[in-house]
């Protein structure tokens, strides 16, 4: 490789670094600087934009990681000759610790130390900033030392101590039937007393954790020990996210059974409270509806500024945050800035997730410390939450804690569905693994011991586009039939004997709850098993599978069809609609009992409402979506596709969250090596978070 002197030649060769963006901002910055930017901080800045737009807030600004970055991109390029030379000479650096230093003396107009210089760019940490990222990251920073360095809830007296101990033993009281009897600690007890005597404090862990569950144990406590804190929201980054979490909320006080189970809400509420009249207050209380994190903060249209801000803050006494793991830093440090002082915040999420689609990722850097060996403990807090919880502080030091973080380890859903558990594990794990064999039989294992729960099966692609083709047909063809039940429940709805009548919203709520029991999900949007192709095939299928239906309803031919299903990809508050919604077509059924137009329905088997299709800009089809879409909703059946070709998305993070949708079976469709290697990668996004903390 040659040495470039000027950005457009490397641009030239590396299309991909190729961005409007980067080319705006250096002629900007050449302007304000009065002359070309030096070739070193050109190249930082490509690798900048280029890496934010894959997540990261930053760069290392040195040369060895720079020289890294570009040399990766030039192996990609490079290929192999038939007789086994590679058809370029080696990777030559491009820049020294030198031009690092030379350039940035001499855009010293441009380049500050800190946010207050108000310059474009900014250098701290060893790390190159884009301005507006640092001041999200600092926000961030700040607010946590803050909100952690708050003791006040700490310093209980003896009464104090004795009564919420009192409280979590009835709380979390376990039966002897309970699946986590033999784990040495409970640490939903633990994660409760953590966050009851911290002011901010994340619940981590994975699906079937209990998260939920420990929330809402955690919520009678607080209202128990004070009354008076009663304003409590809920919200997620979603839409989706937002109605699972007020579903689960509610989940959790409905009592259907006339002996709840010992250690259930349901059971130990009248424990808490006595009074019947002041239940009912309570669980109004609680069990409120979700909203997405945008809509709490109010956003203004074609502005990054929020409505709820540092000058008007969100009045709530108690502050709950689902999903953690999808909100990006510039969205975290909006939410941040907005919170009263005053405020009790608990997060929840799941750290080995994937992280938001836009840059950062907060929750992985927040839990930093719980795989810290080293970390340092306040010794003040373990010893009121051993106080609490009646585990010594030693021992609490060997469980997953940190200052402000508890980790819920055991999975009761997995409990009964071992094979998920134990495949999700070992996604997770095997990157830490150096010997490709060890990897090989611990990713297998799953696979062989727990066949009625989870697959593996191999697809191929080919040069071929008739095999290729022919390939994704027969795929289509296998993974399609689990839908068969949604269809046989939506023809079946639309009639009253013989007659053609629509659906009502009760009927649409049965069709819900069997959509809902099965998704396919997509490691790519593009590429041969992508979901703009296995969305094409499948909507084929169902136009074919209910053609009688669609004549009654004349819509045969029509982009709108009984059977469409579609994934929303934009908020719209007026239409009660957000990004991440799926919705299906059905005929609605008018007052007189005759079907009436086509409508898209929204909801789950809870609740239902619909919209006229004309109304609806932002959507694509929904039969498939990406496992980036998926987060935040859980299915008994998934199929997962990945892409034969290892490409950037491909990490073990995704691996993980796809399995960790399915509740009761996943198929995973890839090429076998292309999901070893999958699972040895892992997400790294580079951020100075964890640093500042």
């Amino acid at each position: 490789m040659s040495k470039y002197e000027k950005l457009s030649d490397v641009l030239e060769v590396y299309s991909e670094l190729r961005n409007p963006l980067l080319d705006a901002v250096i002629k900007t910055l050449s302007v304000m600087h009065g002359k070309n930017l030096p070739f070193a901080l050109e190249l930082m800045l490509s690798e900048l934009f280029y890496k934010q737009n894959a997540g990261d807030t930053c760069i290392r600004a040195e040369a060895e990681s720079i020289n890294r970055f570009y040399e990766d991109l030039f192996n990609q390029h490079r290929t192999l000759s038939e007789d086994g030379y590679y058809d370029t000479e080696p990777f030559s650096p491009l820049i020294s610790k030198t031009d690092i230093e030379l350039s940035f003396d001499d855009c010293f107009d441009l380049i500050g130390s800190d946010e207050s210089s108000n310059k474009p760019l900014i250098l701290d940490l060893d790390r190159l900033y884009i301005r507006r990222n640092l001041c999200y990251e600092k926000q961030i920073a700040d607010f946590i030392k803050k909100a952690s360095g708050d003791c006040s809830e700490q310093k209980l007296g003896e009464d104090d101590i004795n009564s919420i101990k009192s409280l979590l033993d009835v709380l979390f009281e376990r039966a002897d039937d309970d699946k986590s009897r033999n784990q040495e600690f409970d640490m939903q007890k633990i994660a409760a007393a953590m966050a009851a005597v911290s002011h901010f404090c994340i619940i981590t862990g994975g699906p079937g954790t209990g998260k939920t569950t420990t929330v809402a144990k955690l919520l009678l406590l607080l209202q128990k020990l004070n009354p008076s804190k009663n304003n409590i929201l809920l919200c997620a980054p979603t839409g989706k996210a937002a109605g699972r979490m007020t579903e689960s909320i509610k989940k959790q006080f409905s009592n259907n059974e006339p002996s709840p189970k010992i250690g259930s809400v349901a059971y130990s509420f009248p424990k808490v409270f006595a009074d019947e009249n002041e239940r009912e207050d309570i669980k109004n209380r609680i069990c409120k509806t979700a909203v997405t994190v945008d809509k709490l903060l109010g956003s203004i249209p074609h502005k990054a500024h929020k409505i709820r801000n540092a000058d008007n803050k969100i009045d709530c006494d108690i502050l709950i945050v689902d999903e953690v793991s999808m909100v990006d830093a510039a969205n975290f440090a909006k939410l941040c800035a907005a919170i009263r002082e005053d405020t009790k915040v608990i997060m929840l999420g799941d750290k080995d997730q994937l992280a938001s689609v836009e840059a950062g990722s907060v929750l992985n850097d927040l839990c930093v410390d719980l795989s810290d060996s080293t970390r340092v403990f306040d010794d003040e807090k373990l010893s009121v939450i051993s106080s609490l919880t009646g585990y010594s502080v030693d021992r609490l030091k060997t469980t997953d804690i940190s200052n402000n973080t508890v980790q819920l380890n055991f999975s009761y859903r997995f409990s009964d569905y071992k094979g998920i558990g134990d495949i999700a594990g070992a996604v997770n794990e095997v990157y830490r693994e150096s010997y490709t064999n060890l990897i090989e039989d611990r990713l297998n294992k799953p696979f062989l011991d727990y066949k009625d729960q989870v697959e593996l099966k191999e697809i191929k692609s080919s040069k071929s586009w008739r095999e290729n083709n022919s390939n994704l047909v027969s795929l289509c063809s296998a993974i399609v039939s689990d839908y068969g039940e949604f269809w046989k429940s939506l023809d079946a709805s639309h009639y009253e004997g013989d007659r053609f009548t629509g659906i009502t919203e009760e009927l649409a709520k049965k069709i819900f709850k069997e959509l809902d029991k099965y998704r396919i999900l997509c490691s790519n949007r593009g590429g041969l098993y992508g979901i703009q192709s296995i969305n094409e095939q499948i909507e084929k299928k169902a136009r074919n599978e209910l053609n009688t239906l669609n004549a009654k309803a004349s819509s045969i031919d029509s982009e709108w069809f009984i059977g469409k299903v579609i994934l929303v990809t934009k908020n719209n508050y007026a239409l009660r609609i957000s990004n991440g919604d799926v919705g299906f077509v059905a005929a609605e059924r008018k007052k007189d009992g005759s079907a009436g137009p086509l409508k898209v329905w929204f909801g789950d088997e809870n609740s239902v409402f619909n919209v006229s299709p004309v109304f609806l800009t932002d959507y694509e089809s929904g039969y498939a979506m990406t496992i980036h879409k998926s987060q935040g909703s859980e299915y008994d059946k998934v199929c997962m596709i990945l892409s034969t070709d290892l490409n950037p998305v491909m990490t073990k993070e995704l691996v993980y969250t796809g399995i960790t949708r399915a509740k009761k079976h996943v198929c995973i469709y890839s090429d076998r090596q292309v999901f070893l290697d999958s699972c040895k990668r892992r997400v790294t996004r580079e951020s100075g978070l964890s640093d500042r903390l």
